[in-house]
């Protein structure tokens, strides 16, 4: 036979269910990604990175974006850096910004939202979608556009505003050093 909880009960269960239901993304993916390792989390607003070990700070870095930071990515070449749950998919040595952490930009949301708004197609839709369940680095010539990581500057000096073409930009220590920290697989998560 089953009992009904008390109003009591239930009224606290509402009430435990919207508490949790309005923790922000950021707070979200604390959680989540509390007992996982290594993860990036990234504020654009903030131009803040942070490099964190089963949600404990490690380091914080300043940051630069992509020469149109605020408004949300779309196409190739629109200079904006994307927002979403990523991953670090390759990591290159021989960049002209000295060093490159890839990530799967297009993610499968990217995807979704582009064969939505007629930008690709349904077969390079597929080919997204492949890449991204295989742990591979998904195409960069579709519209959308792609080679989105984070990068050094290259033996530049540093630039005091945004100037990436959607990419996130760190002193060259700094990418030496999460060079050496992160693997393929380290999640990435990027912030308004």
């Amino acid at each position: 036979m089953h009992r009904l909880l008390p109003r009591a009960a239930l009224r606290f269960a509402a009430l435990a269910l919207a508490a949790v239901l309005a923790l922000p993304a950021a707070a979200w993916d604390d959680f989540l990604l509390r007992d996982q390792g290594l993860s990036l989390h990234v504020y654009k607003h903030e131009r803040l990175m942070e490099l964190r070990d089963n949600g404990q700070l490690v380091r914080r870095f300043a940051i630069r974006l992509g020469g149109d930071p605020f408004r949300p990515k779309r196409v190739r070449g629109d200079e904006r850096t994307p927002v979403g749950r990523y991953y670090i998919r390759a990591k290159n040595t021989r960049s002209n910004y000295r060093r490159f952490l890839g990530i799967n930009y297009p993610n499968l949301a990217d995807a979704d939202r582009g064969l939505a708004d007629g930008l690709i197609g349904e077969e390079e839709w597929a080919d997204i979608f492949f890449a991204n369940v295989r742990g591979s680095m998904p195409p960069p010539d579709t519209r959308l556009g792609g080679r989105i990581g984070i990068h050094g500057y290259g033996g530049r000096p540093e630039i005091p505003n945004d100037w990436t073409e959607g990419c996130i930009a760190v002193t060259d220590a700094e990418i030496d050093f999460l060079f050496a920290q992160v693997e393929v697989g380290t999640p990435v998560l990027i912030y308004d």
